[in-house]
């Protein structure tokens, strides 16, 4: 994902792994997935923020698999042309993982009518 469509609905697909490589069991936790306009931004900040159970699917706990649905509403009203994202896995309020950050590229409609 280093590109992105305004207003296109979209799934981002999200896997954690150990520092060996190897998927990260993330059985009993929650993920979350953030899209924000500066890497320093706070993240009540966030353009887009999706967790487990509200935006954001364990597709395979054991692999450390999931996927974030992005609506066409969440990208709708925003100036950004880029966004950093980033996912984090979470066992009870403690983060053990995060995803690499990801710069991608947000473009629009040239015709507006």
């Amino acid at each position: 994902m280093s590109e992105i469509k305004k207003n296109t609905a979209f799934t981002v697909d999200i896997a954690f792994t150990e520092a060996d490589g190897t998927p990260l069991n993330i059985t009993g936790g929650t993920v979350r997935f953030m899209m924000k306009a500066n890497e320093s931004d706070l993240d009540a900040a966030a353009i887009v923020s999706k967790q487990t159970g509200s935006g954001v699917t364990i597709v395979d706990a054991a692999l450390g698999l999931a996927e974030a649905a992005i609506t066409a509403s969440d990208l709708a009203t925003i100036p950004q042309t880029k966004l950093f994202c980033e996912s984090a896995f979470y066992v009870s309020g403690q983060c053990l993982a995060r995803t690499e950050t990801v710069l991608v590229t947000v473009k629009t409609n040239v015709i507006k009518a």
